[in-house]
């Protein structure tokens, strides 16, 4: 029996928050601890799953900025003792700490849910009802694998009256644990399970950095100021940089680039191309407006359902790249759909989607044909965990367990999906609508 490839993404992202000596934002921080770990832990747990995550160079600056002492706002105030706290730092605290999800983060907690309810009637803290509120607000945004250590457990039975000392000890171990971020993904990358790939440096939209005409591809009447923007050199520099940087905290080569926002044009593929990029991707609804306005005369302009789960090989310039096309429906399930159904039901419909699509190319070009597609699922990585029960714990667990014993479905790598469907199979592609 052949199966069918399916190759998954996890693109982990926060903007570039330092500057000036300090974070203006604490998010890459929050979702080091909650997100970014976890979602390597799943994977370190799940040995038969092959995955691909995206780290973005400016995120792993970052985080490492945090792991070498840098802090924001939030963290400066947390650390300090509650009865040093002045009357517009303990109203940073309480406006800041209750920025999570009210469903799904606040009411695990009898003790959150009441400082809730307080915040809400407009009353003051105390000083322990305050340091209450902080270690709350961070057991909120630590990950589930996390939650079993005995501090953080112990701290979740406790639930009240925390004391400086403990609070002290919760903040250390989460920086801690913000150093074993990269060092996990770089070992988890070492056994060629899961692949890194990279963005430009700084997460710039690639096409309208080369050239700011390019917007009108997409939407033909879209109004742009009368002279053209266009810095391809920069183009380049930030594709150069972030393989370089990326590479070089991960320890091995990088092949593949998940562009910002999915955002490719004809001269964005160049770019990467030009720099080693071997394999690329973006949405299914790219390569429909691509196929219709295709100059080759023997393109099939007829865009059917099953299209997008054929990469596609873009050469020009005496370079190439192997395009993916993510499946926009089922992607969108994982991040808007599962977080209210039963963690088990929707492992079970998700694989039943992949088995399905499986079935459907075998039906119309026989079953050799699997060897030529592969199913992208790609979508953020850090951001839809907090509207799923224990941050997507229970789903996460429940999809790998799923496609391990599918024995219809193989999980690879991208970089795994162009070796084995192989150059020469690959279909080509002469013009990418941007």
């Amino acid at each position: 029996m052949t199966p069918i490839k399916l190759a998954i993404l996890w693109h982990q992202h926060q903007p570039y928050y330092y500057a000036e000596g300090s974070f203006r934002l604490p998010w890459v921080r929050l979702h080091a601890t909650k997100d970014y770990l976890e979602m390597a832990q799943h994977l370190e747990q799940h040995g038969g799953i092959h995955a691909t995550i995206n780290l973005v160079p400016s995120l792993v600056e970052q985080i490492e900025c945090y792991v070498n002492g840098s802090q924001d706002e939030l963290l400066t105030l947390s650390l300090k003792d509650g009865k040093d706290l002045t009357e517009s730092e303990k109203e940073f605290l309480m406006i800041n700490c209750f920025h999570v999800n009210e469903t799904r983060m606040i009411t695990r907690s009898d003790r959150f849910r009441e400082l809730y309810a307080k915040k809400q009637r407009g009353e003051k803290f105390s000083e322990q009802e305050l340091r209450d509120l902080v270690i709350h607000y961070y057991l909120a945004w630590t990950g589930e694998f996390i939650r079993r250590y005995n501090l953080v457990s112990s701290l979740t039975r406790q639930e009240r009256n925390y004391s400086e000392e403990q609070k002290k000890d919760f903040l250390d171990l989460l920086h801690q644990l913000l150093s074993e971020v990269i060092p996990l993904h770089k070992k988890l990358a070492a056994t060629e399970r899961i692949e890194i790939s990279t963005t430009p440096f700084y997460h710039p939209i690639l096409p309208l950095l080369c050239s700011s005409d390019s917007a009108r591809e997409a939407i033909h009447d879209m109004s742009l100021p009368a002279t053209t923007f266009s810095l391809t050199s920069d183009a380049h520099e930030q594709v150069k940089l972030g393989k370089k940087y990326l590479a070089s905290h991960i320890g091995r080569g990088i092949d593949g680039m998940w562009p910002s926002e999915g955002s490719i044009s004809d001269e964005a593929l160049s770019v990467m191309a030009s720099e080693g990029i071997i394999w690329t991707a973006s949405d299914e609804s790219v390569l429909l407006n691509s196929l219709l306005h295709s100059t080759n005369e023997h393109c099939d302009r007829k865009y059917g359902d099953l299209e997008k789960y054929f990469p596609r090989r873009f050469e020009i310039s005496g370079a190439e790249i192997t395009v993916f096309f993510r499946d926009h429906q089922l992607s969108d399930k994982i991040g808007f759909d599962y977080h209210i159904w039963d963690a088990n039901h929707a492992a079970q419909d998700f694989a039943g989607h992949i088995k399905y699509i499986r079935s459907t190319i075998i039906e119309r070009f026989g079953e050799d044909e699997l060897r030529n597609a592969c199913v992208s699922i790609i979508l953020d990585g850090e951001n839809c965990w907090e509207h799923y029960g224990e941050n997507g714990y229970h789903f996460l667990d429940a999809l790998y367990s799923e496609l391990e014993k599918a024995e219809e479905i193989e999980t690879v790598t991208f970089s795994e999906a162009v070796r084995s469907i192989g150059h020469s199979n690959i279909r080509t592609i002469d013009h990418i609508v941007a």
